[in-house]
């Protein structure tokens, strides 16, 4: 996510001005603002499609199955790819760009329901999804109300996967103090 915003200024604006907005110079976050970090959620849900930390899931058909045509028989693993699945241009126009837009509910209910499956699904949905994202959310909240973080390369990172997707090689990105004044700033 961070480097997302590092990338993508006018995002990381205006992300900073809802924060700035909702918090105000001096509060930190908290649960109560949640629901106010509306954009900042679109930031966190883009940057999961993009970058998905569990980019594979397995599960075992537990009887015969048809799906898409194809036949499943019953102990066959299925694989899903959220890294293939998010990228798809059906259920994700220009699926290569970060646009946290697409996450306005106008726009998001036009899309299959587990077309976007960062925690997985159904009842093997993971059980820690409402914690990660409050987490989430907080910390992003924290960190960029006081700081802006910048790319310190023009390169892109290559995924590398892993038991999660990583970065390779690691993103390092330079910190600087937000102000008063630079928190105004389109960057």
């Amino acid at each position: 996510t961070l480097y997302l915003l590092s990338r993508h200024p006018k995002i990381a604006a205006r992300m900073e001005e809802e924060i700035d907005a909702v918090l105000g110079p001096e509060r930190l976050p908290c649960a109560a603002d949640l629901g106010r970090l509306r954009y900042l959620g679109w930031v966190i849900m883009e940057a999961m499609r993009l970058y998905p930390p569990v980019y594979l899931l397995g599960r075992e058909a537990v009887r015969e199955v048809d799906i898409g045509g194809y036949r499943f028989s019953r102990g066959t693993i299925c694989l899903m790819s959220q890294w293939v699945v998010h990228r798809d241009p059906r259920f994700f126009p220009e699926p290569e760009l970060f646009k946290p837009e697409r996450w306005d509910k106008a726009v998001d209910r036009q899309r299959p329901r587990l077309a976007y499956f960062p925690f997985s699904g159904g009842p093997r949905i993971c059980i820690g999804q409402p914690l990660a994202m409050i987490e989430a959310k907080l910390v992003l909240a924290m960190l960029c109300r006081s700081f802006r973080l910048i790319a310190s390369s023009g390169a892109p990172i290559r995924p590398y996967p892993s038991v999660t997707l990583r970065p390779d090689p690691p993103v390092r990105l330079i910190v600087s103090r937000r102000t008063p004044e630079r928190a105004t700033m389109a960057g």
